[in-house]
């Protein structure tokens, strides 16, 4: 498995990209990793004194059958409000019988019971875990490589340079099209609004750059030095 952190790319056209290689078997993400999960999300009693901080993560509906993660009892994540929890999780809330269908704080209701599973963080199936759905694609893509592994990693970190390249030119063109809507509902409306003064001005001899000057003159001040500075960071 090879783990790429997607930053602020688009994550779906990130993800095509990447299941359309030869050499990748299976795409998933999440936040947050095998690799080791974080503890900041308090749980709670029903009067609101703090219990413990579980090794918390958030999954995509793919991403666990993606690793192997087994269930003993209910069904993997579906939706929002949904989580799964882990034995030592229920232990430590006082649960001796089944925590499908529990709430946890304002989180959401227990789904499913994980299967013993050990990561970084608790090698040793000792930490209560709790892991809640994650909207769209997280910001930890994983990719299962085939074989042979070390040849497709040595591919694939050859292919990052490329694949990040086509989603940072489609988001662009996706933006450039919004700005050019934006922009031709901006002209319309101004000369919706102005269609008097022009049809003065046009009478007076005023040309077809007068008639532009007159609908761009008020953001030029604004859009030059703008257009600027974004070529310059960009």
């Amino acid at each position: 498995m090879a783990i790429a952190y997607r930053g602020q790319l688009d994550g779906e056209q990130l993800c095509a990209q990447l299941r359309y290689l030869p050499y990748v078997e299976s795409v998933a993400s999440s936040n947050c990793t095998m690799q080791g999960f974080v503890s900041n999300r308090q749980v709670c009693d029903a009067q609101g004194n703090e219990l413990f901080f579980p090794r918390n993560a958030w999954f995509t509906a793919d991403y666990l059958p993606f690793i192997g993660l087994r269930l003993k009892e209910g069904h993997n994540l579906t939706g929002s409000g949904q989580l799964l929890v882990n034995s030592t999780f229920c232990q430590r809330m006082g649960w001796t019988d089944s925590p499908i269908g529990r709430r946890v704080n304002d989180y959401g209701t227990v789904v499913g019971l994980l299967d013993s599973f050990a990561f970084p963080a608790g090698v040793n199936d000792a930490e209560p875990v709790m892991v809640e759905w994650c909207e769209g694609v997280g910001t930890s893509v994983s990719v299962r490589l085939k074989e042979p592994a070390d040849d497709n990693l040595r591919r694939l970190n050859e292919d990052m340079a490329r694949i990040f390249r086509n989603v940072v030119l489609l988001s662009s063109v996706a933006i450039l099209f919004i700005v050019l809507m934006g922009l031709i509902g901006y002209v319309n409306d101004e000369i919706r609004l102005r269609s008097k003064e022009i049809a003065i001005r046009k009478v007076n001899g005023a040309g077809r750059g007068h008639v532009l000057w007159l609908l761009l003159r008020e953001v030029l001040w604004l859009s030059v030095p703008s257009v600027l500075a974004g070529v310059l960071a960009a």
